[in-house]
């Protein structure tokens, strides 16, 4: 089983309505670079390279999109 701490209602999108892969990862760029200050086409670029690597869905509808981005330190969920 995969756990995962310290996430915040925030951090968890539930019924997320897109006309597919990309649309999805742009909404969720998008919602990540608003919350830290980011540019969202950064951070989309990010998660499009992680996803290049394998992609990040767990099954049953569920994917954690996720990316090292240089302007971030150390691990972040939220700001």
């Amino acid at each position: 089983m995969m756990t995962f701490r310290n996430l915040s209602e925030e951090d968890i999108t539930l019924d997320l309505a897109t006309k597919g892969k990309h649309s999805a990862l742009s909404r969720i760029a998008f919602k990540l670079a608003r919350r830290t200050g980011l540019d969202d086409r950064a951070v989309l670029r990010g998660i499009w390279r992680r996803e290049k690597l394998g992609s990040t869905a767990i099954g049953r509808g569920i994917a954690v999109p996720h990316a090292l981005l240089r302007s971030i330190s150390s691990p972040r969920l939220r700001d």
